[in-house]
Protein backbone atom coordinates (compact mmCIF):
# COMPACT_ATOMS: atom_id res chain seq x y z
CA UNK A 1 0.00 0.00 0.00
CA UNK A 2 1.21 3.06 -0.89
CA UNK A 3 1.95 5.97 1.79
CA UNK A 4 -0.07 9.51 1.20
CA UNK A 5 2.23 12.56 0.41
CA UNK A 6 2.79 14.71 3.70
CA UNK A 7 1.14 17.51 4.37
CA UNK A 8 2.51 20.87 3.18
CA UNK A 9 3.74 23.20 5.60
CA UNK A 10 1.29 25.70 4.44
CA UNK A 11 -0.90 22.96 5.46
CA UNK A 12 0.50 22.47 8.48
CA UNK A 13 -0.06 26.13 9.46
CA UNK A 14 -3.62 26.27 8.46
CA UNK A 15 -4.05 23.53 10.58
CA UNK A 16 -2.76 25.39 13.32
CA UNK A 17 -4.61 28.42 12.75
CA UNK A 18 -8.03 26.49 12.62
CA UNK A 19 -7.10 24.93 16.15
CA UNK A 20 -6.51 28.75 17.19
CA UNK A 21 -9.90 29.25 16.14
CA UNK A 22 -11.75 26.15 17.43
CA UNK A 23 -10.29 26.73 21.10
CA UNK A 24 -11.00 30.47 20.80
CA UNK A 25 -14.92 29.11 19.40
CA UNK A 26 -15.14 26.73 22.80
CA UNK A 27 -13.97 28.75 25.46
CA UNK A 28 -15.71 31.53 24.32
CA UNK A 29 -18.80 32.18 27.09
CA UNK A 30 -21.26 33.07 24.15
CA UNK A 31 -22.39 30.49 21.49
CA UNK A 32 -22.67 32.22 18.17
CA UNK A 33 -25.98 31.79 16.78
CA UNK A 34 -26.82 28.86 14.46
CA UNK A 35 -28.76 29.19 11.72
CA UNK A 36 -31.92 29.14 11.64
CA UNK A 37 -32.14 28.33 15.49
CA UNK A 38 -34.47 30.50 17.27
CA UNK A 39 -33.41 33.32 19.45
CA UNK A 40 -34.53 32.55 22.69
CA UNK A 41 -32.96 34.13 25.71
CA UNK A 42 -29.17 34.52 25.87
CA UNK A 43 -27.32 31.34 25.29
CA UNK A 44 -23.85 30.15 26.60
CA UNK A 45 -21.99 27.03 26.67
CA UNK A 46 -20.04 25.55 28.99
CA UNK A 47 -17.26 22.51 27.19
CA UNK A 48 -17.31 19.34 29.42
CA UNK A 49 -14.05 18.17 30.26
CA UNK A 50 -14.26 15.58 26.73
CA UNK A 51 -14.24 18.61 24.62
CA UNK A 52 -11.38 20.49 26.46
CA UNK A 53 -9.06 17.08 26.90
CA UNK A 54 -9.59 16.65 23.41
CA UNK A 55 -8.70 19.74 21.88
CA UNK A 56 -5.53 20.05 24.23
CA UNK A 57 -4.51 16.78 23.22
CA UNK A 58 -3.99 17.29 19.64
CA UNK A 59 -2.02 21.25 20.75
CA UNK A 60 1.55 19.42 21.58
CA UNK A 61 1.81 17.22 17.58
CA UNK A 62 0.50 20.13 15.97
CA UNK A 63 2.54 23.06 17.93
CA UNK A 64 5.82 20.47 17.42
CA UNK A 65 5.10 20.73 13.52
CA UNK A 66 4.73 24.02 13.39
CA UNK A 67 6.69 26.31 16.29
CA UNK A 68 9.13 27.07 13.26
CA UNK A 69 6.18 29.05 11.56
CA UNK A 70 4.00 30.43 14.96
CA UNK A 71 3.90 34.20 14.72
CA UNK A 72 4.78 35.67 17.87
CA UNK A 73 1.23 37.46 18.43
CA UNK A 74 -0.21 33.84 18.56
CA UNK A 75 1.70 33.22 22.12
CA UNK A 76 1.10 36.35 23.82
CA UNK A 77 -1.42 38.22 25.99
CA UNK A 78 -4.95 37.30 23.61
CA UNK A 79 -3.72 34.03 22.13
CA UNK A 80 -2.87 31.15 23.69
CA UNK A 81 -2.40 32.11 27.44
CA UNK A 82 -5.76 33.49 27.45
CA UNK A 83 -7.50 30.47 25.53
CA UNK A 84 -5.42 28.88 28.68
CA UNK A 85 -6.90 30.99 31.12
CA UNK A 86 -10.08 30.06 30.24
CA UNK A 87 -9.46 26.50 29.51
CA UNK A 88 -8.82 25.83 33.61
CA UNK A 89 -11.71 28.39 34.54
CA UNK A 90 -14.46 26.30 33.29
CA UNK A 91 -16.35 24.61 35.94
CA UNK A 92 -16.31 20.75 36.54
CA UNK A 93 -19.80 19.40 36.57
CA UNK A 94 -20.64 17.84 39.65
CA UNK A 95 -21.73 14.55 37.57
CA UNK A 96 -18.80 14.49 35.49
CA UNK A 97 -16.39 14.71 38.41
CA UNK A 98 -16.18 11.40 38.99
CA UNK A 99 -14.80 10.46 35.53
CA UNK A 100 -12.49 13.10 35.85
CA UNK A 101 -10.17 11.55 37.67
CA UNK A 102 -6.59 11.15 36.18
CA UNK A 103 -4.56 7.94 36.88
CA UNK A 104 -1.12 9.94 35.86
CA UNK A 105 -0.91 12.72 38.16
CA UNK A 106 -4.16 11.99 40.67
CA UNK A 107 -1.10 12.69 43.22
CA UNK A 108 -0.86 16.24 42.69
CA UNK A 109 -4.80 16.45 42.31
CA UNK A 110 -5.00 17.10 38.69
CA UNK A 111 -7.31 16.49 36.24
CA UNK A 112 -7.24 15.33 32.75
CA UNK A 113 -8.14 18.72 31.45
CA UNK A 114 -5.29 20.48 33.58
CA UNK A 115 -2.53 17.92 33.00
CA UNK A 116 -3.47 18.48 29.34
CA UNK A 117 -3.03 22.27 29.71
CA UNK A 118 0.11 21.63 31.84
CA UNK A 119 1.48 19.81 28.79
CA UNK A 120 0.53 22.50 26.15
CA UNK A 121 2.53 25.03 28.84
CA UNK A 122 6.06 23.03 28.88
CA UNK A 123 5.63 21.97 25.64
CA UNK A 124 5.64 25.90 24.81
CA UNK A 125 7.99 26.87 27.47
CA UNK A 126 10.88 24.05 26.18
CA UNK A 127 10.63 25.86 22.67
CA UNK A 128 10.91 29.45 24.06
CA UNK A 129 13.89 28.75 26.32
CA UNK A 130 15.98 27.22 23.35
CA UNK A 131 18.31 30.55 23.18
CA UNK A 132 17.86 31.29 19.36
CA UNK A 133 13.60 30.42 19.17
CA UNK A 134 11.78 33.05 17.05
CA UNK A 135 9.15 32.55 20.44
CA UNK A 136 11.49 33.65 23.24
CA UNK A 137 10.16 37.11 23.33
CA UNK A 138 6.84 35.57 24.36
CA UNK A 139 8.72 33.74 27.11
CA UNK A 140 7.69 36.41 29.62
CA UNK A 141 3.74 36.09 28.68
CA UNK A 142 4.33 32.01 29.40
CA UNK A 143 5.74 33.14 32.52
CA UNK A 144 2.58 35.42 33.38
CA UNK A 145 0.47 32.34 32.84
CA UNK A 146 2.09 30.16 34.99
CA UNK A 147 1.83 32.52 37.99
CA UNK A 148 -1.46 32.93 37.24
CA UNK A 149 -2.11 29.01 37.12
CA UNK A 150 0.37 28.79 40.86
CA UNK A 151 -2.47 31.66 42.18
CA UNK A 152 -4.87 29.21 41.61
CA UNK A 153 -3.62 26.61 44.11
CA UNK A 154 -4.70 29.51 47.27
CA UNK A 155 -7.71 31.09 44.61
CA UNK A 156 -9.84 29.14 42.16
CA UNK A 157 -10.16 31.16 38.87
CA UNK A 158 -12.81 33.12 38.06
CA UNK A 159 -15.11 31.85 35.86
CA UNK A 160 -17.13 33.57 33.17
CA UNK A 161 -19.06 30.76 32.42
CA UNK A 162 -22.52 30.04 34.14
CA UNK A 163 -21.86 27.70 37.37
CA UNK A 164 -22.57 23.92 36.73
CA UNK A 165 -25.78 23.55 37.69
CA UNK A 166 -27.20 20.61 40.49
CA UNK A 167 -29.40 17.81 39.35
CA UNK A 168 -32.74 18.97 37.99
CA UNK A 169 -31.95 22.63 37.20
CA UNK A 170 -32.13 24.36 33.96
CA UNK A 171 -29.18 22.42 32.67
CA UNK A 172 -29.30 18.94 31.92
CA UNK A 173 -25.80 16.23 31.94
CA UNK A 174 -27.02 15.31 28.60
CA UNK A 175 -26.34 18.88 26.94
CA UNK A 176 -24.11 22.11 27.45
CA UNK A 177 -25.99 24.82 26.28
CA UNK A 178 -27.74 26.57 29.31
CA UNK A 179 -30.20 29.89 28.83
CA UNK A 180 -30.28 32.24 31.45
CA UNK A 181 -33.02 31.93 34.28
CA UNK A 182 -34.72 28.71 32.30
CA UNK A 183 -35.05 26.04 30.25
CA UNK A 184 -32.58 24.33 28.35
CA UNK A 185 -31.83 25.15 24.77
CA UNK A 186 -30.69 23.20 22.48
CA UNK A 187 -29.48 19.51 22.53
CA UNK A 188 -26.91 17.23 22.91
CA UNK A 189 -23.18 18.22 21.77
Amino acid sequence: MEEPPPLTDRLWLASWRCWLQVARLIVSVELPEREGAPAVGVKSYVPGPFHLSTLLNTFTPLFRRVHRSVQLGELRGDGLPHILRQVVSVPLPSEQSPFAVSSQNSELGLNPVQECVLECVQVVLREQLVVDSPLRPALPDTLRLLLDFTGHTIRPPVSKFPAPAASGSSRSSSSNLVREGGAEVGGDI
